[in-house]
């Protein structure tokens, strides 16, 4: 469903693209830098909608670290890298917005493989494969959501 929704919405980003930009300023040099960003935008919606939906997937599986190592791979690894690279060499910066694609496209990619492969009851709330009973709850302390009869039992 959100690959579904943020797709539709970058479509919605590429047609009204110019008419978005023109809202809020009149400079025919600013728009045009505008349109391509938000073109760049809206080509990684979709992968943008896999990136996030999984990351929450795996955090609520208690696979919180690997997200992070994802997020950190495709920013550093690959945002920024490009983004030097195509500084250094006096790319443009249309070029430069481009590389959220390439970020995007390693942040889903790492996490979809993660996904099937997340070890299964690492966290210690969370139901293990092996063991249906090791459901983890945390007792509660004495006297709290319980009555206890004045003689102490």
């Amino acid at each position: 469903m959100s690959i579904v929704l943020m797709t539709a919405m970058g479509l919605l980003f590429i047609i009204f693209a110019h008419g978005i930009a023109a809202l809020f300023i009149d400079d025919k040099t600013v728009i045009a830098y505008t349109v391509q960003f938000m073109y760049a935008l809206a080509a990684a919606q979709p992968l943008m909608a896999i990136d996030w939906t999984i990351t929450g997937a795996l955090r609520g599986a208690g696979d919180s670290q690997f997200p992070l190592y994802g997020s950190l791979a495709g920013f550093y690894g690959m945002r920024l890298f490009l983004t030097i690279l195509i500084w250094y060499h006096g790319g443009s910066i249309n070029y430069i917005w481009w590389s959220l694609l390439a970020d995007y496209v390693v942040r889903s990619t790492v996490k979809v493989y993660r996904f099937p492969n997340r070890p299964l009851g690492t966290h210690p709330g969370l139901i293990r494969r092996s063991n249906v009973e090791a459901i983890h709850l945390s007792p509660r302390p004495p006297g709290r959501g319980r009555r206890e009869s004045a003689s102490g039992g």
